[in-house]
């Protein structure tokens, strides 16, 4: 589960916001480029579980999170939930590790 927060009230389409891992494994954190689609790494390393990414946005911006294999193992534990299966080479681009999109908008309490 992630969770994404304005933490206070704004007028404009800008939004600071805090993406909050809460979904028990390491993520990552990208911005998906409104006109190109490309994904744009924010995270210079893995979010743990538990720990909050601040950045300013802007409303309709998109953002993926995308789980991070196990350091040792080298996969996510999506399917089995033991840490066993295939190795990937990039490993964020595994189909079996877990991702979610938040799309900023202009509620205060999303």
């Amino acid at each position: 589960h992630i969770q994404a927060q304005v933490p206070s009230k704004h007028q404009s389409f800008e939004r600071p916001i805090q993406i909050k891992n809460e979904s028990g494994k390491r993520t990552e954190l990208y911005w998906i480029h409104p006109q190109s689609d490309e994904l744009v790494l924010l995270t210079p390393a893995a979010l743990v579980h538990g720990q909050t990414f601040a950045l300013n946005s802007f409303v309709n911006h998109t953002f993926l999170v995308r789980e991070v294999p196990d350091e040792r193992t080298g996969v996510c534990d999506y399917v089995t939930g033991t840490g066993t299966g295939t190795v990937y080479e990039a490993p964020s681009l595994s189909p079996v590790c877990r991702s979610a999109y938040v799309t900023v908008n202009e509620h205060d309490d999303q």
